[in-house]
């Protein structure tokens, strides 16, 4: 779990999309373990409107979204 302050929306997509260009770089190294990971995140651009808690359960639910989505395309792709 990360927190990040006074970050947008723009900058998060692309520290996403550096993590993930990364793990495709640890894994065309034939890694006996591959490296897979699934992520979830949540913005607050209202500091009233949202509670920690209530950021915490949006990312926690979007990253099971997320886990299940690679789940089919890693399925979808041994076939």
């Amino acid at each position: 779990m990360a927190v990040i302050y006074h970050t947008g929306k723009t900058e998060i997509e692309e520290l996403l999309q550096s993590l993930c260009r990364e793990k495709d770089r640890l894994n065309s190294n034939e890694a006996q373990i591959p490296i897979d990971y699934a992520c979830g995140w949540a913005i607050s651009t209202d500091e009233g409107t949202y509670t920690l808690q209530m950021l915490l359960d949006k990312a926690d639910s979007d990253m099971y979204e997320n886990k299940q989505l690679c789940k089919k395309r890693n399925l979808g792709s041994r076939q």
